[in-house]
């Protein structure tokens, strides 16, 4: 997969909350307790976000993750996901949520990534009205990304779903969550993960040809032989095709966005044809601009009306990345890794996310008009 600068994107920090019988719910009371600092105040402050971890069947260790939400004034000032290469996102943590129940959208980030790298897009749903929980999926991470790991797509579906469970089953977040609206969206690797929650079923043989046929795509790149600071390989003709295949749709979600969804040569013609909820799905480029991993020509033909497509003229992959301080590209140079903060055209990468989230907030508004 393309990375999401593998080595340079720090980790969250993280409050461990899942030992309370209630998930979130201490995170969510943590304004109101006696003794803590005083609280920041800010009129203009609209989203809040909180981090946590939770227990998953299917996984060795805790799960981290990351939610966003419509918030009243307050909370504590934090700079979310700034490291050496990107900027950070100033947000507000841990603020009381504003008591009304938002429509659910679980975001899941692509290879090399986490969902720090995601917070410029995450804060502006959040500010849009809607509850945004982007879980990290363990072993394609910016901490831990490689390889042989990074295609086990199974695991990825499951994060999301026990995530929902345990959303479902928190007091506390279940009187910020309409659980009747839940939208799952996804970047490149996540973007996979949307779309293979929304009935969408690839077929490894297929995407081992891809490559085969396409050596210097930059995912099949990547599989072969990693890169500087990350070797390994990942033989593709030896997935495990059945649950790399298997159907992993859920019947809570409403709709999907995948934006540059990997793998787009790989979709069974078959899954994509009967895929029942409403989808968005978006280039990062315009024609010969998009990438063959990404190019949505052989899905766009077999998936139903309800699905639509769109692309965002001037931009690339990595635009969907956040925002690049002045010495990130020498910073990524000198780790060997993809180039994340190259822009192709004349548009600034804060134009292109204006571009990007107005089209994915469009999307969304008109879907849950049809859907309600």
């Amino acid at each position: 997969m393309p990375s999401e600068a593998n080595s340079t994107s720090q980790e969250f920090p993280m409050r461990i909350c899942s030992r309370f019988k209630s998930l979130l719910a201490a995170c969510l009371m943590l304004p109101l307790v006696a003794g803590a600092a005083p609280a920041a105040e800010e009129k203009e402050v609209t989203s809040s976000v909180i981090s946590f971890t939770y227990d998953a069947p299917h996984r060795d260790r805790l799960v981290q993750a990351t939610i966003w939400y419509p918030a009243l004034k307050g909370g504590y000032p934090e700079s979310i996901g700034d490291n050496p290469v990107f900027r950070g996102v100033p947000a507000f943590r841990d603020a009381r949520p504003d008591g009304v129940r938002h429509p659910l959208i679980v975001f899941s980030h692509g290879s090399g990534g986490n969902p720090s790298n995601l917070a410029w897009i995450a804060k502006r749903l959040a500010s849009e009205g809607y509850v945004v929980a982007l879980p990290t999926h363990q072993g394609s991470t910016s901490a831990d990304s490689k390889p042989e790991t990074t295609l086990l797509v199974w695991e990825r579906t499951a994060d999301v779903r026990v995530l929902l469970d345990k959303l479902a089953a928190s007091p506390a977040m279940s009187r910020m969550i309409d659980s009747s609206d839940i939208t799952v969206m996804g970047f490149s690797l996540g973007g996979h993960t949307a779309l293979a929650l929304s009935g969408a079923r690839a077929v490894s043989s297929d995407y081992a040809r891809f490559c085969d046929q396409n050596p210097a795509s930059m995912d099949c790149v990547w599989f072969a032989r990693g890169n500087r600071m990350i070797p390994g390989t990942l033989d593709l003709w030896k997935i495990d095709a059945a649950r790399f295949g298997a159907d992993q749709s859920d019947p809570r979600i409403k709709r999907f966005v995948a934006i540059d969804p990997a793998m787009a040569q790989a979709y069974d013609p078959a899954s994509l044809a009967v895929m029942k909820v409403p989808g968005l799905v978006l280039n990062l480029g315009a024609g010969n601009d998009v990438a063959a991993t990404v190019k949505p020509d052989r899905m766009k033909a077999a998936t139903p009306p309800a699905i639509a497509y769109e692309s965002v003229d001037g931009a690339n992959h990595f635009s969907f990345l956040a925002t690049c301080k002045p010495l990130g590209a020498l910073w990524i140079w000198l780790e060997g890794d993809d180039p994340v903060c190259q822009e192709r055209g004349s548009r600034t990468r804060e134009e292109l996310h204006q571009d990007i989230a107005g089209r994915i907030i469009a999307f969304l508004k008109r879907t849950s008009v049809a859907i309600n």
